[in-house]
């Protein structure tokens, strides 16, 4: 999964081939004509309330693949002020880590990148870096 081209219309149509999902279904579902529906597998951005029944139509969080995006790929701009605005929504959680991206990383990691390469890069606690490689590709080595 390219997240950082994510063309959410071929991830849903992906979903629905590997479910198995009937097209008859997905029309009753959304109450619309079989050429909305292959309208929507070519959009590159669905309206966040087509997403939503996407999401409960197939019980999958089509969400966080934005969130996987936000997490690796927001932290490339250099910082050049460290002070924080106050905003009127939700804060940004920096320790909302998916398999995905925890994949993702290990993979620079095992495609020859150093961890301090990664850790710059995507701006990633070295801590974070240090406890998916013992946890993760540990594990790997040891089958």
């Amino acid at each position: 999964m390219n997240l950082k081209n994510i063309h959410i219309g071929q991830i849903i149509q992906a979903k629905v081939i590997e479910q198995g999902v009937k097209q008859q279904r997905i029309l009753n579902y959304f109450d619309c004509e079989e050429d909305f529906l292959q309208n929507m597998y070519q959009q590159q951005n669905i309206d966040t309330g087509l997403l939503l029944g996407w999401c409960k139509l197939l019980k999958f969080d089509f969400f966080r693949v934005f969130v996987g995006h936000l997490t690796i790929y927001r932290c490339m701009k250099v910082n050049t002020a460290t002070e924080k605005k106050p905003t009127g929504v939700g804060q940004f959680r920096k320790n909302v880590y998916s398999a995905e991206i925890i994949n993702f990383v290990l993979q620079q990691l095992k495609d020859g990148s150093t961890v301090a390469e990664v850790r710059a890069k995507y701006n990633l606690p070295k801590s974070t870096v240090n406890n998916w490689i013992r946890k993760y590709l540990k594990q790997e080595t040891k089958y």
